[in-house]
């Protein structure tokens, strides 16, 4: 089943927030493994392991890891969880691998990671029409929840695609959301 597709418009951005105790780092040389250990815990499949870090990091041109991958440290100094916010051409962005170990949940990280990218890509991007895009799960409720919140619209790519985001905004009790079509238009499907 193909991954669940959002985009943000880049209206108002909320601001960013961390809980104490924890900060955000930026990619340095080596963090690769630390990146992967992360990404074990839902976006890589059994057995995955370090060559995941060329095909789905450093293949995504221009994506620069010191500039656009970032980890989230908790007070012990541990890498619990990871993003990469990156421009593509034109005026849209990438929110990319988003990811968390187990110990990192129940700390709002996902919240945090969202809006530390939607403002950092908030600097990058050339104004005018904007968008950051990013993939999800349905599985992945919490995270979905958070996405929305940031002002991310479900995007209407397939003919299942209603059905799924109405299911996924049930679950959530999260309603009035308008989904988009692929380019960014308002597609009058209400959620």
């Amino acid at each position: 089943m193909e991954q669940l597709r959002m985009i943000n418009k880049m209206g108002k951005v909320p601001p960013y927030e961390i809980e104490e105790g924890f900060e955000i780092r930026m990619y340095q040389p080596g963090d690769e493994v630390v990146w992967t250990e992360i990404c074990k815990h839902g976006l890589l499949e059994e057995g995955q392991g370090i060559e995941c870090w060329k095909a789905y990091m450093l293949d995504l041109k221009p994506l620069t890891p010191e500039r656009d991958t970032f980890f989230v440290y908790d007070k012990d100094g541990n890498a619990i969880a990871t993003c990469t916010a990156f421009v593509q051409e034109g005026n849209v962005a990438l929110m990319h691998m988003l990811a968390a170990k187990p110990e990192a949940r129940g700390h709002h990280l996902g919240w945090a990671m969202t809006t530390y990218s939607l403002n950092k890509l908030d600097k990058e991007l050339p104004q005018g029409e904007r968008m950051v895009r990013l993939k999800s799960d349905d599985w992945r409720l919490p995270a979905v929840l958070s996405y929305l919140r940031a002002g991310f619209q479900p995007v209407l790519f397939d003919v299942d695609m209603d059905t799924r985001w109405k299911a996924i905004c049930e679950k959530l009790n999260f309603h009035g959301v308008e989904m988009l079509d692929d380019d960014g238009k308002p597609t009058g499907v209400i959620l």
